[in-house]
């Protein structure tokens, strides 16, 4: 009995001694921290590395959804810069077709292409412009000449109205079997027929007929509408000579030579109509 009181006085004295004496608390201290310590940490460690993982899988989320939200931004402003570049061409052109010269007894009327076939791309195309805005049957047409000509700002003859409504009109270009017109070659004097032409690859021409053989033409000639067509004014210019795959070919009677149109048929936007001036 007074074995188990003894032990029983001693748990008590171990239990209250670092209570009482501060040396021997803080020795308690150091000696339970120590012993605990690789229990304590190692939990931190776990609850530190699984934080971690979460915040970078977070971080990576919203790193890719800010990525998509970029690249959407970045294809809007694309395509609002081509649309503003599309704008700047078109007004460009508008520009340049309002500071054409006046022709007596004609009106330019100005008009939108709206539709042009794949298949009929450099022979035809439909304007937003009909009978109720003044296009006639057989109306010149104009476009601006290529940009690479040295006289810029100029126009030149893309075509002739073919089919005409009241609010639209088929415009057959110079390279169609459609087209036919009277042109002059002012250096040599001549006169001839424009009838439809040809394409290989990016290179176009227009086909000029009866010409009188007896005459010398030569490469780059200036080529002109000669007034002899209805609705033509004279002076309008076509194109220029050019030597195609066969050169300047000769029959019995006449020569056909080749032409090179003054306007880039494969790129219209708008385009002026030679309308008669009736007041």
């Amino acid at each position: 009995m007074f074995k188990k009181k003894s032990t029983y006085a001693l748990l008590v004295l171990v239990v209250i001694l670092p209570l009482i004496f501060k040396p021997y608390r803080d020795f308690c201290y150091k000696i339970s921290a120590d012993f605990f310590y690789p229990f304590f940490s190692f939990s931190a460690r776990i609850k530190d590395s699984v934080g971690k993982k979460g915040y970078l899988s977070n971080g990576k989320r919203e790193l890719v959804s800010q990525l998509f939200k970029m690249q959407k931004t970045i294809t809007e402003l694309e395509a609002r810069c081509k649309y503003l570049q599309n704008f700047k061409d078109e007004n460009k052109d508008l520009r340049q077709l309002l500071n054409i010269r006046a022709i007596p007894d004609f009106k330019y009327i100005i008009a939108e292409v709206i539709y042009r076939d794949p298949a009929k791309w450099y022979g035809q195309f439909t304007i937003a412009k009909g009978t109720d805005d003044g296009v006639e049957n057989g109306s010149i047409v104009l476009g601006n000449v290529k940009t690479r000509d040295k006289e810029r700002g100029q126009f030149g003859v893309i075509g002739r109205i073919g089919a005409v409504s009241k609010h639209t009109a088929v415009v057959y270009t110079i390279l169609s079997n459609e087209c036919q017109l009277s042109v002059k070659v002012p250096s040599s004097g001549a006169t001839g027929i424009l009838h439809g032409g040809e394409r290989h690859g990016q290179k176009t021409w227009a086909n000029i007929f009866f010409l009188p053989k007896d005459l010398e033409y030569k490469e780059e000639s200036i080529v002109i509408t000669s007034g002899l067509t209805p609705l033509a004014p004279k002076g309008l210019r076509i194109g220029k000579l050019i030597n195609n795959i066969n050169g300047l070919n000769e029959d019995t009677l006449f020569a056909k030579a080749a032409v090179e149109p003054a306007v880039d048929l494969a790129h219209l936007d708008f385009i002026l109509v030679l309308g008669k001036d009736n007041d």
